[in-house]
Order: structure tokens, then sequence, then C-alpha cells
């Protein structure tokens, strides 16, 4: 079992983990809730994304790269013109204020 990419962002590792396993590379997620580690910094111990079968490395590399790159391209980061919060190009609503991106 090898260690794949690690992210606090828990939602992104799930998409990536689905897209493994739709080429059918076994994949789990460790770390699921990191302030549950104790004594250390939730980011020492943030979520991992594991590859089962390390013959299937290369092959899930290829995979999480292209991802990241489609994540990227799909949406870039935006900072909100009501209260300046700087939000990631996923979401299209400001968690602080309420204000909604108008997309074209």
């Amino acid at each position: 079992m090898l260690k794949l990419y690690t992210s606090e962002n828990k939602v992104l590792l799930e998409i990536l983990k689905d897209k493994l396993e739709a080429t059918s590379i076994e994949a789990r997620i460790n770390n699921y809730f990191p302030p549950a580690a104790g004594e250390i910094t939730a980011a020492v111990a943030w979520p991992e994304l594991w590859i089962i079968n390390d013959e299937q490395i290369d092959e899930a590399k290829k995979i999480l790269a292209l991802e990241l790159e489609n994540q990227k391209t799909i949406h870039p980061d935006w900072d909100c013109p009501e209260c300046g919060e700087h939000l990631e190009g996923q979401f299209n609503e400001c968690w602080k204020c309420g204000h909604i991106l108008e997309r074209s």
C-alpha cells in the first residue's frame, strides 16, 4: 500500500478516490478525522489517499495529475467582491457573507 496524495480537502480526496476506483484502482482514505489525532496538529494529520496495489502507483499518479489539472481549469479561485474572502473555484457562494458569484 502506497500513499498517493494528501490534502485538507476531504471532498477532493473522495472525488480522486472515485476516479481511481472507476479505473479499477483500489484506494482508501486514511486520517479522515485529523482533529481526533490528539496531540499533533491537524495539518500534520491531513487525510491521505492511499493505493492498495503498489503496482498501480504509476497509473494512479497519471490519473491524479490529470484530475488535479482538471480541478484547476474548471473554475479559478476568486475573492468575494462583497467581503473580500478568498474562495476556491469550485464554490460559487461565499461562505462568509452569502454573496453568489455570477459565472458566464
